[in-house]
């Protein structure tokens, strides 16, 4: 993931300083790049934090399961 992200600074690198040539066509295959490494970037980045918090719906917290304990226990006493 290290070495991902410093290939992705590079290539942005890259293409500002397309966007800073004088030729129309190198400016807007810049912005076209440019926009689609920003698209991949925010849909990598929601897969991580979707696969993240379906860890954590995946394993109960303390407090859940404290509480399921609880009242478990206050049923078996009635």
């Amino acid at each position: 993931m290290h070495t991902e992200n410093h290939y992705y600074m590079f290539e942005i690198k890259r293409w500002m300083r397309n966007l800073r040539t004088s030729t129309l066509n190198s400016k807007n295959i810049a912005k076209a790049n440019l926009l689609t490494m920003r698209s991949y970037i925010l849909n990598k980045r929601e897969k991580e934090e979707d696969v993240r918090f379906s860890e954590r719906a995946a394993t109960p917290d303390a407090t859940g399961r404290r509480r399921f304990e609880s009242e478990l226990s206050h049923r078996e006493r009635s």
